[in-house]
């Protein structure tokens, strides 16, 4: 509780009035936002979590920097690009980016852009670890490689690592859902659970070989949309039910 409290203090600190475009760089405020967007990671991008989520922790992070010297300037976008799991470099260093664009620090902008980028291509879509780890940021992820490449060359990638790894589809299948919050229908600003679905696919997603997969595990799984499915406890199996269900869609 001690730790997570000392970065969700960090947060507050910065949200607080007194944080001024002039006030100086506080390393400090810094690195417990740093902190925070570790436990950031692990929530889910829905209207519950907007002031404490990954992104706006990322944003918290670079406002605090934003008067810091150009040399501590780029020290920060080059250890941010070393911090792990991927999402949070990345999603530090491109609001570390957007904020040398805002100061107008032409070099520290394309710096940071030059680390996006590279950690985006780096990305290793056949480690398991990468799918589990970054598991509520991997569509936006695989967004942001179909941006720096395109479509067919993220789809060949994802499609070659589940054929050379068929125990990635439910890591997978995981990273490509999507979440909302479940509200209770007598009270509709009572949120009561969160709920994982597959309603849609991106461009860059290699349904039908997603979908030969999931028959090949589930030789007696039927097709079934979000609202259709049975619900028993077995996300997996509800979401690579949704999947079949897309299929024709995308084909």
């Amino acid at each position: 509780m001690g730790a997570r409290s000392y970065t969700v203090n960090g947060v507050l600190r910065t949200r607080s009035p007194a944080r001024v475009d002039t006030r100086s760089y506080d390393a400090d405020l810094y690195a417990a936002l740093v902190e925070a967007a570790r436990f950031a990671l692990d929530l889910p991008e829905l209207p519950m979590f907007v002031t404490v989520n990954l992104a706006m922790t990322s944003g918290l992070a670079a406002d605090v920097a934003r008067n810091a010297d150009d040399d501590t300037f780029a020290d920060l976008i080059d250890d941010a690009a070393a911090l792990r799991p991927v999402a949070i470099a990345i999603s530090l260093v491109r609001q570390l980016m957007f904020m040398a664009e805002k100061t107008q620090r032409s070099d520290l902008k394309a710096k940071a852009r030059e680390h996006v980028i590279q950690l985006v291509r780096d990305i290793d879509w056949a480690s398991r670890d990468v799918w589990v780890d970054n598991v509520f940021h991997v569509r936006k992820l695989l967004d942001l490689a179909a941006s720096v490449g395109s479509d067919d060359e993220v789809r060949d990638r994802l499609a070659a690592a589940i054929t050379g790894q068929p125990d990635l589809l439910e890591p997978i299948l995981s990273g490509v859902s999507q979440v909302a919050e479940q509200l209770n229908p007598d009270d509709w600003s009572q949120s009561i659970g969160i709920d994982i679905h597959i309603e849609d696919v991106p461009a860059w997603f290699p349904t039908s070989i997603v979908a030969a997969e999931i028959r090949r595990q589930y030789p007696d799984l039927q097709a079934a949309d979000r609202h259709s499915t049975t619900r028993d406890g077995d996300v997996t199996r509800d979401l690579a039910a949704q999947v079949l269900a897309i299929e024709p869609q995308s084909a």
